[in-house]
């Protein structure tokens, strides 16, 4: 494996991890926007300070649901289709267990439209991000960064077309 492509596995974790958080700031901001507003009022006081505190926390449990989906291992020649679902496994078993957590400490969240949001935009940032750094390793593909070099012996039509 090369260095390259060891860096950008590395640097996957961090950026799900903050991707988490910027989805759930968008989902925090969306329920109070005041489109939203007017369509069902906010009728809980929830400050974005004790509400960051939360998710930097809630972020760690989508890291793990990731993990547990295989999004960290270290194959390199995934299909983007597996990987799009593996990040809506992983976000899904995130939120149940998140939800487990929230039913067994009889502590309950006041907005379940921030969780329901939080999913949905955590699913499409991180589909999102994942693509730019796809994008990113392709474009470095172009100055011979993370490319595999091979040698081919033979000179039939094969040899030739390779």
């Amino acid at each position: 494996m090369k260095r390259s492509e060891i860096a950008i596995s590395a640097s996957l974790v961090p950026i799900d991890y903050l991707v988490v958080i910027l989805a759930g700031i968008v989902a925090y901001f969306i329920r109070f926007w005041q489109p939203v507003q007017q369509i069902r009022p906010a009728v809980f006081a929830l400050s974005f300070d004790s509400y960051l505190a939360l998710l930097w926390g809630i972020a760690f449990i989508w890291v793990i649901g990731f993990a547990m989906a295989g999004l960290y291992s270290m194959r390199s020649n995934r299909r983007p289709i597996d990987e799009v679902y593996k990040i809506i496994l992983g976000s899904s078993t995130s939120i149940a267990i998140l939800m487990f957590i929230f039913f067994f400490s009889r502590n309950l969240f006041d907005s379940r439209f921030i969780i329901l949001a939080g999913w949905v935009f955590s699913i499409i940032f991180i589909i999102i991000g994942r693509g730019l750094i796809r994008f990113l390793q392709h474009f470095l593909y172009n100055f011979n960064i993370g490319v595999h070099r091979i040698i081919v012996l033979g000179n039939g039509q094969i040899a030739n077309e390779a």
